[in-house]
């Protein structure tokens, strides 16, 4: 039996957002303890979450080793690390799902950091990743982190995504 791991490469994050769990300072996995947990465990899928996976420094030759391993490649990603990846690197993932937690751009920047929203919007709306889309229907997907703060905007987020 594969297990699906949720992998933080690193806690570090290039936005400072309320509602985040990630813990303090900024530890990361090292090649070596990558390298590790795929010979210890059965990976069949991993998605890369908990900070910005792009900030680690080792991210690329990261994802080129899980890559190797035939695992199932999924990201959840405030728009920073998709900008990081190249076209080959993309195509390798089966999901990426891209933070979108309010309907409008004053909420979401207020929510997440000013100029969010419109690196989520993007990254969504550009020529790579509607091309990507076309190989990958599940290619980009939004990732909504639903909180006490937010819930009462669902109405707006519902009707914004059916007008995509």
């Amino acid at each position: 039996m594969s297990y699906a791991l949720g992998i933080g490469l690193t806690n570090e994050c290039n936005l400072s957002c309320a509602h985040c769990y990630r813990g303090l300072g900024n530890p990361r996995l090292t090649m070596r303890d990558l390298s590790s947990i795929l010979e210890s465990v059965d990976v069949g899928s991993v998605n890369l979450g908990t900070g910005e996976n792009a900030l680690h420094p080792d991210y690329h030759a990261m994802v080129d080793l899980l890559r190797a391993q035939g695992v199932k490649l999924a990201m959840t990603s405030n728009g920073y690390s998709v900008m990081e990846m190249s076209d080959e690197e993309l195509r390798d993932f089966h999901t990426v799902e891209l933070s979108l937690d309010y309907a409008t751009r004053e909420e979401q920047d207020a929510f997440r950091g000013a100029g969010n929203w419109d690196l989520v919007r993007k990254r969504q709306d550009s020529e790579r990743t509607q091309a990507l889309a076309r190989i990958s229907p599940s290619f980009p997907s939004v990732d909504r982190c639903y909180a006490a703060c937010n819930t009462a905007h669902t109405s707006p987020h519902r009707s914004w995504n059916k007008r995509r």
